[in-house]
């Protein structure tokens, strides 16, 4: 019997089985996610290490089920030509495998201390390359432009975090606040209307300054930007980012009352990923 943890995608549950080294989801619930009715066709075009079957506990007992590796579980995704696909995706690189990177296991919340070890972030980066190299083959090389380029951006900027935590040696947590606004409390910041993610960013810098000013380079739809950075380790500046974003999207208007604390007065040249 295989380790069992159940994760939440817009209310389906999507069960992890293995382990930490050898990840592998239950096929019929991404599949389900994913909008995929078919889940023995869907693998039929999964390489045999890309696909396997566990015992995995039911209601109704104990039950031998379909499952994809992590490369299976990125295949499945461009296999999808839904809108949600981009959804579950982004669920995925922002919400789960931060939570592995942050806990050890997949395990959102861990009922007791984690025993697994993370795979280091060389070896999560060359797996998704040979997905991405295996995607391209299969499909000819035409990816969605969305979706190719975020998972470049996450690819790189794993790297870069990984990069800069080993050389100062904590577990610090430097977000963008649309990032944290997206993976910690679940929000959706447009791209464009009365509450798109720039007047997130320039509400958070004009009325909470105090939660900070350090700005980083990051990658954002594949060029590097500076975007200012908070550090969400501290509960401190989590709880104020957190204030800051309810506030934003229960005001009727931010841009007017922006306006009227004079933000716009001088523009600055940073992004707020």
């Amino acid at each position: 019997m295989s380790n069992l943890s159940v994760f939440s995608f817009e209310e389906k549950e999507v069960r992890f089985v293995g382990i930490a080294e050898k990840p592998e989801w239950v096929a019929a619930d991404v599949c389900t996610c994913l909008q995929l009715s078919d889940t023995s066709k869907a693998l039929e075009t999964l390489e045999p290490d890309e696909k396997g079957t566990k015992n995995v506990r039911t209601p109704g007992g104990e039950q031998e089920m379909l499952t994809v590796t992590e490369p299976g579980l990125y295949r499945l995704i461009f296999k999808s030509r839904k809108p949600v696909a981009k959804r579950f995706q982004r669920w995925v690189f922002h919400e789960v495998l931060p939570a592995i990177r942050k806990t050890g296991s997949y395990s959102l919340h861990p009922s007791q201390p984690p025993t697994l070890a993370l795979p280091p972030a060389e070896q999560r980066l060359k797996t998704l390359v040979e997905a991405m190299k295996t995607l391209a083959e299969i499909t000819g090389g035409r990816l969605n432009p969305y979706m190719e380029q975020q998972i470049n951006d996450y690819a790189a900027n794993l790297l870069a975090d990984h990069n800069r935590q080993s050389l100062i040696g904590t577990e610090e947590k430097w977000l963008g606040v649309v990032n944290f606004a997206e993976s910690e409390l679940g929000k959706k910041v447009p791209l464009k209307g009365s509450h798109y993610r720039g007047h997130l960013g320039t509400w958070v810098r004009t009325f909470y300054p105090h939660l900070g000013d350090r700005q980083e380079t990051r990658l954002v739809n594949g060029v590097q930007q500076p975007i200012y950075v908070y550090a969400c380790h501290d509960p401190a500046v989590a709880a104020g980012l957190t204030k800051a974003i309810e506030e934003f999207f229960a005001h009727p208007s931010p841009g007017a009352a922006l306006r009227q604390a004079g933000a716009f007065a001088s523009k600055k040249a940073v992004v707020t990923a």
